[in-house]
């Protein structure tokens, strides 16, 4: 059975479709932030046909960047980590 490893996922993310489907979550996520603070992994809602573990992958992304930051703890489900803005 494959598990989700962001070392491995990375790479997805500098394709065309990778970079389309993380703008995508990007956005998505500023927009969610913006409303309330904080957002919830299952609650960002984009279009459908694109991999879980590349979903996941831009999180991940976005916390090496340093633009969000995870506050939950590291034995919760993916579906329930919940980000805030990174203060910078």
């Amino acid at each position: 059975m494959y598990t989700y490893n962001y070392k491995n996922q990375k790479q997805n993310l500098f394709t065309e479709q990778g970079q389309i489907l993380f703008l995508k979550v990007r956005d998505k996520v500023n927009e969610l932030l913006e409303i309330s603070g904080a957002v919830m992994q299952s609650k960002v809602k984009i279009d459908t046909g694109y991999d879980g573990w590349n979903f996941i992958a831009c999180f991940d992304r976005m916390i090496e960047l340093g633009e969000i930051e995870e506050i939950t703890s590291d034995d919760t489900c993916g579906q329930h980590k919940i980000y805030v803005k990174k203060d910078k």
